[in-house]
C-alpha cells in the first residue's frame, strides 16, 4: 500500500514536484526583481547624468542578457551616441568610461525634411515604437550598412537587435535604447565568444517600414560605422 504520509521523497514524475528547470526559472525571476530594486534605488540617488544614463544601459544589458547596447540622447533632431558597450570586443566608449564617443549622430529628417525611417533607432524614436530584430543580415527594409562595415572590420557577428525609444515622465521621447545580439548562455562557456547569439521573442509580427528616403544612405560620410549604428 502507497503512504502518502509517509513523507518520503516525491517521484521524478509525482504531480506538483517543481521541475529543475521550474526552479531555475524562479530562482532567476527572484534574482532580476532584487536586480529592479538595486537599480530602482541607485537611479533615484543618482544625480550623475553620465552616470545615471550608464546605469540604465547596463541595468538594460544585464536583464536582457544582450553582448552590447548603446544609449542615444535626442539632441536638435538628432540621436548622438552617448554611450557606447560591447562584452565581446572589450568596447566601453561615454559615460564614466573616459572615452570619447566618435560616431555621428544619427538625423531623424534629412535636410528636405523627410523622415528618416531605414535607420533603427531613427526609425523607433519616430514612431515610438520598439523595433525587434532577430537577424540584421536577412532584415530588409532597414539600412545595416554601417552595421556591416563595423563587422567587416572587427570579425563581430551583429546579429540581433531590440531598439527602445526613451520618454520623460510627459511621454515626450528623449533618446533611444538598443541592444545587441541577444545572449543564449552555454553550460561552462567560460568567456562571452563562448556565448551563442540568439534573439529575442517577439509577441507579435514587426511591421516592416517602407522604403523612404533616408537622412542617412550607406553612401554618406556621414554614416555612422558602429556596434549599433542602426
Amino acid at each position: 500500500m502507497n503512504d502518502r504520509g509517509s513523507g518520503g521523497a516525491a517521484s521524478p514524475g509525482a504531480k506538483g514536484a517543481p521541475s529543475a528547470e521550474v526552479a531555475h526559472l524562479e530562482a532567476r525571476f527572484l534574482s532580476r526583481l532584487e536586480y529592479l530594486n538595486t537599480i530602482g534605488i541607485a537611479l533615484s540617488q543618482e544625480r550623475d547624468i553620465d552616470k545615471l544614463l550608464e546605469t540604465i544601459l547596463v541595468a538594460a544589458k544585464n536583464l536582457t542578457l544582450a553582448d552590447g547596447g548603446t544609449l542615444y540622447r535626442l539632441v536638435d533632431d538628432r540621436l548622438r551616441f552617448e554611450i557606447v558597450r560591447n562584452d565581446s570586443l572589450g568596447i566601453s566608449m561615454g559615460g564614466t568610461s573616459g572615452n570619447p564617443v566618435p560616431f555621428y549622430p544619427i538625423p531623424l529628417h534629412d535636410k528636405d525634411g523627410n523622415p528618416n525611417r531605414t535607420m533603427i533607432a531613427a526609425y523607433a524614436a519616430l514612431n515610438n515604437r520598439t523595433v525587434n530584430i532577430a537577424d540584421a543580415y536577412t532584415e530588409e527594409g532597414f539600412d545595416f550598412s554601417g552595421t556591416r562595415n563595423f563587422d567587416k572590420r572587427t570579425g563581430y557577428r551583429s546579429t540581433s537587435f531590440l531598439t527602445v525609444p526613451m520618454k520623460n515622465h510627459e511621454g515626450e521621447i528623449i533618446g533611444v535604447l538598443q541592444l545587441l545580439n541577444a545572449i543564449d548562455p552555454q553550460p561552462g562557456a567560460s568567456s562571452p565568444s563562448a556565448r551563442r547569439t540568439g534573439a529575442w521573442p517577439s509577441r507579435s509580427p514587426r511591421r516592416r517600414p517602407s522604403r523612404s528616403p533616408t537622412a542617412c544612405s550607406s553612401s554618406s560620410s556621414r554614416c555612422s560605422s558602429s556596434p549599433s549604428s542602426s
